[in-house]
């Protein structure tokens, strides 16, 4: 690759950096979300004390854990999009899901 091929590239990571943040952000969102959603749950089923207990202790670390990979996961997925023409494809097509499930969610939290 030449230099000047790869000062063109320069914008499209910094712009693929900037939608990875923009969705890690999003990512982080559905999981505070879902955090609550699940304690909205066990409040809605009356679950009794042990279950809310474990509900609460256990659903933000295990959520947590699968925000990182997949974090890591839309860096990998985005970056790899950039040399081969296809970034905006790759980020629609992995933002448009996200937004979904958020949206989905929140509607979800509204009912219960």
């Amino acid at each position: 690759m030449s230099a000047e091929s790869e000062n063109m590239q320069i914008p499209a990571y910094v712009l693929c950096y900037l939608i990875w943040i923009i969705l890690s952000g999003l990512l982080g969102v559905i999981v505070w979300q879902v955090n609550g959603l699940l304690l909205d749950l066990s409040l809605f089923f009356e679950a009794n004390a042990w279950v809310g207990r474990a509900v609460r202790q256990l659903s933000f670390p295990i959520l947590g854990v699968i925000w990182l990979g997949w974090v890591f996961w839309l860096e990998h997925v985005l970056r790899k999009a950039v040399p081969r023409k296809q970034f905006m494809r790759v980020a629609l097509r992995q933002s448009l899901p996200l937004l979904a499930v958020l949206g989905l969610v929140i509607l979800l939290r509204v009912w219960i």
